[in-house]
């Protein structure tokens, strides 16, 4: 015969129940003077997946065309990460303007612009952050990259001279062209969103970016003192 149950012992008939619904009863209990049942149980554990961290087909479409500023596997999942962190804070009634749709561009395209120059290009985003915090809010944000030494812009100023300035100087023109030959890290971010703008609908001023630049910065220890 089965030796006599100890006192304490569950039946292995009876279900074992987790930690945490047993405290989440005990606080229902408490606070009710009423014995939950398991949907009232439910409601008070927090959800662990909430909506907010499912990405729309749009927001996933964007994030794959950031794929030439991401270096590696490693840095494409920590984009990923960085980016849902920062949609969870987004309240549910700015969602759709986040979001966007086909004829209306996102705010979500500045968020991870930025990331992906935060996360892709480590060594070149306290410059390229600091040149946008210094633009001008209604001015076009592709010219303004490819034309980093022009008046007006932060890499011209003799007094405050970009830091990038040095290590990628002005690179030569051709006879009749002002393209330049060489990309800086100026000129790929403006050759990338060139690209997309022409696919979809793009934020295409300085100050969509400016924007979120402090949201940003804070992810980077490079970035800690734009």
């Amino acid at each position: 015969p089965a030796p006599p149950a100890q006192t304490g012992d569950v039946p292995l008939s009876q279900p074992l129940r987790r930690p945490s619904a047993d405290r989440a009863q005990s606080a229902f209990s408490s606070q009710t003077g009423r014995d939950p049942g398991r949907a009232a149980v439910a409601r008070v554990i927090p959800d662990l997946q909430p909506a907010s961290l499912y990405l729309t087909d749009t927001e996933r479409t964007f994030l794959i065309r950031m794929g030439p500023l991401i270096p590696t596997p490693r840095a494409g999942k920590k984009l990923v990460n960085l980016y849902r962190l920062v949609r969870t804070g987004i309240p549910d009634d700015q969602l759709p303007r986040f979001i966007g749709d086909t004829t209306r561009p996102g705010t979500h395209q500045a968020v991870l612009v930025l990331l992906a120059i935060l996360v892709g290009r480590p060594d070149d985003v306290a410059p390229l952050f600091h040149t946008l915090r210094h633009g001008p809010a209604a001015g076009d944000l592709i010219p303004f990259l490819r034309r980093p030494h022009s008046h007006g812009h932060p890499a011209g100023d003799t007094e405050n001279p970009d830091p990038m300035a040095s290590q990628h100087p002005d690179p030569p023109h051709s006879t009749g062209s002002a393209a330049p030959t060489t990309r800086t890290p100026f000129t790929e971010v403006a050759d990338l969103l060139g690209t997309i703008g022409a696919d979809i609908p793009l934020l295409s001023t300085v100050g969509d970016y400016q924007a979120w630049l402090d949201d940003i910065a804070r992810y980077s220890f490079h970035t800690l003192t734009i």
